[in-house]
C-alpha cells in the first residue's frame, strides 16, 4: 500500500470530485443558458428531439459542459484505478471497480456533441459516439452498484455502502427502464443518474476510509 498510496489518494480525490464537478458545470451552463434550453422546446418530463443533459452542450456555453464531462471521466478512470489498488482480496469489488473505469471511458466519450437541433440527413460520426456511449454509463454503473452490494456486505467497514448501494440499484434499475417510455423518459433520468451519483460519491468516501485504515495499520506495524 505504501508504494501506490499517493497516487491511489489522488485516485479517491478523483472519485470525490467528479460527481459534484458534472453536476455544478451542467447546472451553471443550464442556468446561463436557459434561453437556448427554452427554444430548444425541451421537456423536464417527456422525451424531446434532445435530451437534458445533452442539449445544453449544443448552447453558446456547451464548451464548459463538454470540458467538464472530459475532466469527470478521466477522474472517474483514475478512482477506478484506485479502487481496484484498494480491494487486492476482493474479486467482486475489482469487478466493479473495472466497470466504473468502463463508466468513465463512456463519460468521456459523451463529451462528442449530438448533431445540432433541428438537424436532417444521416447522423454525424460524433453523434453516433455519443449515443453508443450514453446508455453505457448508466448501465454499468447500476451493475457495478449491485456488486459492491453484493461483495461489500461482509467486509468491515463496507457494510453502510452495502446498504447504500442495493438503493443504488432499487432506484437505479426502474428509473433506467423508464427512460425509455416516452412520456416520461425526461424525468426518470433524474432518479436514475442522481442516485449514480450520490452512489459514487458514497463509493468514494468509503475509499477514502479504507485507505486511512490501510495507512494508520501500516504505521502501527
Amino acid at each position: 500500500m505504501g508504494a501506490i498510496g499517493g497516487w491511489a489518494r489522488l485516485g479517491v480525490a478523483g472519485g470525490l470530485i467528479a460527481p459534484p464537478l458534472f453536476v455544478g458545470a451542467t447546472v451553471a451552463v443550464t442556468l446561463a443558458d436557459r434561453s437556448f434550453v427554452e427554444d430548444s422546446e425541451w421537456s423536464a418530463v417527456h422525451r424531446s428531439e434532445v435530451g437534458w443533459p445533452s442539449v445544453v452542450m449544443l448552447g453558446p456555453n456547451g464548451w464548459a459542459v463538454i470540458a467538464a464531462l472530459v475532466a469527470s471521466g478521466v477522474l472517474v478512470v483514475a478512482f477506478a484505478s484506485a479502487l481496484w489498488a484498494l480491494v487486492p482480496g476482493a474479486p467482486l469489488l475489482r469487478a466493479a471497480a473495472l466497470l466504473l473505469g468502463v463508466a468513465g471511458v463512456a463519460l468521456g466519450l459523451v463529451a462528442f456533441r449530438q448533431d445540432p437541433l433541428g438537424f436532417e440527413g444521416a447522423a454525424s460520426w460524433h453523434d453516433r459516439i455519443h449515443n453508443a456511449a450514453y446508455p453505457v454509463i448508466p448501465i454499468a454503473c447500476t451493475v457495478a452498484a449491485a456488486l459492491v452490494w453484493a461483495g461489500a456486505r461482509r467486509r468491515p467497514g463496507w457494510r453502510r455502502m452495502a446498504r447504500i448501494s442495493l438503493g443504488a440499484v432499487a432506484v437505479a434499475a426502474p428509473a433506467f427502464v423508464l427512460t425509455g417510455v416516452e412520456p416520461i423518459a425526461q424525468l426518470a433520468r433524474y432518479p436514475l443518474f442522481g442516485s449514480l451519483l450520490v452512489w459514487m460519491e458514497a463509493l468514494a468516501l468509503t475509499a477514502a476510509a479504507e485507505m486511512r485504515g490501510v495507512a494508520a495499520a501500516v504505521r502501527s506495524a
